[in-house]
């Protein structure tokens, strides 16, 4: 498949299939089809209007999302050389397969063979192509995406693979579960996420791409489990943690960061991812939309308790429309009336029937806020 071809291409010697989707085996979850995508997009997005994306922008926070499903392999004068291994991946191909070595170092492994197969057509390097495997009991699915050196050819081609073990049984149903393998993909998200976390600088110190990197590896770490409540429900448990209906991104990011993180951060990048999902987001793009929102986390979180106020139903709405009707009846009050011994003071004042302002009165606030009024008012002003 490339972006736009839906012609297939067919190695029946090898096992292999290249094709547009995945219909010719058994049904694709959408946590597979979600996976595969979130490597397509990126691919597509680097590739822009070239014939291939280069191989020296691919970025490693970017990766997050599918990198332990990832297999990256280049093409040289001696063969195809494995320059990445992810975690999930190492578990298709049989053998102690490492950095620096070659598929035709391990003969015995039937999905190396079919990868040997498919990149022995010249045009197959050039091209993205989604394939499916099968030989029990393996069933593996995935996309080829091919990269290029200096933008004249296919150098490289990443592999992002899903899989799972099938039943030697064909009488069992093909949407049946396996528990162990869903657990397994479900390590293998955690341990990405895991490993985005440990590389985290605090913001602080200035690197916010890695810390945006980590949230979006904890959030495909939660779509990943939405399709395996089972085996969530199991890792939580072996965390000694519990899924929470209020706070769903919650325990995911516990797990990730670790019990002993600081506790308003993990809350904070809950509101955040939250407000994430509330407009649209997904762990493929979730990094670039905290990056591209005002204020960065800290905007989302603001945003995120915002909207929860205004919330129906809860009992901060409640507060608020209360509070509210209240201000409503209040009769305005004159400038004149206003007492303040401070320099700075804040006044609320409401819409009047006619467009215009009037003053409610003085709001017993803190310094603390008060300062940050002031801070942010005349940072308003600097920038005009």
């Amino acid at each position: 498949m490339n972006e736009q071809n839906s012609d297939r291409d067919t190695n029946t010697d090898t096992g292999l299939v290249g094709q547009d989707d995945f219909q010719s085996g058994q049904e694709v979850s959408s946590a597979e089809r979600r996976l595969h995508m979130q490597a397509f997009d990126y691919w597509h997005r680097l590739k822009a209007d070239r014939a291939f994306p280069l191989f020296s922008e691919l970025r490693a926070e970017d990766l997050a999302p599918f990198k332990t499903h990832s297999l990256l392999l280049e093409f040289n004068a001696n063969g195809t050389v494995v320059r990445f291994l992810g975690d999930a991946v190492s578990n298709i191909v049989d053998g102690q397969l490492e950095i620096g070595s070659y598929l035709a170092d391990f003969p015995t492994s039937s999905f190396a063979s079919a990868l040997l197969e498919q990149f022995s057509n010249p045009e197959a390097r050039t091209r993205a192509a989604e394939f499916e495997f099968i030989e029990e009991p393996l069933s593996c699915r995935g996309i080829m995406l091919p990269y290029s050196r200096d933008g004249d050819g296919p150098h490289f081609v990443m592999v992002v693979a899903s899989f799972r073990r099938t039943q030697p049984d064909e009488t069992v149903p093909a949407d049946s579960e396996n528990p162990d393998t869903n657990t397994e993909a479900l390590n293998g998200l955690l341990s990405a996420a895991q490993r985005a976390a440990d590389t985290i600088v605090h913001m602080d110190n200035g690197n916010r791409a890695s810390l945006y990197a980590a949230l979006a590896s904890a959030l495909a770490l939660y779509e990943g489990a939405q399709e395996n409540a089972a085996a969530y429900g199991e890792i939580l448990e072996n965390a000694g943690l519990r899924a929470q209906a209020r706070a769903p991104y919650t325990p995911a990011l516990k797990m990730v960061f670790g019990p002993d993180y600081d506790k308003t951060r993990i809350t904070e990048y809950a509101a955040a991812i939250s407000y994430g999902v509330r407009r649209g987001q997904t762990s493929a793009s979730l990094a670039d939309f905290l990056a591209a929102t005002p204020g960065g986390i800290k905007g989302c979180v603001q945003e995120e308790r915002s909207l929860k106020r205004r919330e129906a139903g809860t009992s901060a709405h409640s507060r608020q429309q209360e509070a509210a009707e209240i201000l409503r009846e209040q009769p305005a009050v004159p400038l004149s009336d206003i007492d303040s011994e401070d320099e700075f003071c804040l006044l609320l004042a409401r819409r009047d029937k006619n467009g215009g302002v009037e003053v409610l009165g003085r709001p017993d606030i803190s310094k603390v806020t008060l300062d940050a009024t002031v801070r942010q008012l005349a940072s308003s002003t600097k920038k005009q």
